[in-house]
């Protein structure tokens, strides 16, 4: 039953996890991050990466705990919820394959009032390039599939871990910038865009299958 249970578990895990990192997908902020913080020394990076990952940990537990509550209170079913987010994420998913990625672009005057801010670590490396839209919906799709205490356990889990990755990810910025270039995080954006591209439509399949049944 033990080994039964932990295979379940690391299904769901993996699951969750590959579909949370392509669309948190650290490596394609890595630019904009690197403009962020050129002037801090490297312990600073560090503090200012774990802070980022740590704030985008909690906003997307928050959606996890609170699923729930949120469909109640909103009024919305969750079949309802998996195609229109299904939708959300294919649009994303076409402009990661496309190499179209707003995080990478990094607009001159977002920039700027970011550095002007004192806490960069919350806007914008945590909340949006993290725990946007994307992300956070991916999370109340994925929490209605793994309805199950294990499901709940290995969404969290997953969580923790994708933001993990970002942490290394944006602590080691201009080492990754340096070792892939701007191509090889091209490439890794679109291979993301295409597995986010089929959970999306996934996600799109199961919700109209279910409101149908209704």
């Amino acid at each position: 039953m033990i080994i039964t249970w932990m295979e379940e578990f690391g299904v769901l895990f993996v699951k969750a996890f590959l579909s949370l990192l392509a669309i948190m997908n650290p490596f394609s902020s890595v630019p904009v991050v690197i403009s962020l913080m050129n002037e801090y020394s490297k312990e600073e990076i560090r503090v200012i990466a774990l802070k980022a990952s740590v704030y985008a940990f909690f906003i997307l537990t928050f959606f996890l705990i609170s699923g729930d509550l949120l469909f109640r209170f909103m009024g919305i079913t969750l079949p309802a919820f998996k195609v229109g987010g299904g939708i959300l994420l294919f649009l994303i998913a076409l402009n990661l394959v496309q190499g179209e990625v707003t995080k990478e672009k990094g607009k001159a005057h977002e920039i700027e009032a970011a550095l002007r801010r004192d806490n960069i670590a919350l806007i914008p490396l945590a909340m949006p390039l993290l725990a946007g839209p994307g992300s956070i919906t991916t999370v109340l799709v994925l929490r209605g599939y793994l309805n199950t205490l294990e499901g709940k356990v290995a969404l969290f889990c997953a969580i923790f871990l994708s933001s993990f990755t970002a942490f290394v990810v944006y602590s080691l910025s201009t080492f990754f910038y340096r070792v892939l270039g701007r191509t090889g995080i091209n490439l890794i954006t679109r291979i993301s865009g295409i597995l986010l591209l089929a959970i999306s439509v996934q996600f799109v399949v199961d919700g109209l299958k279910n409101l149908l049944k209704h």
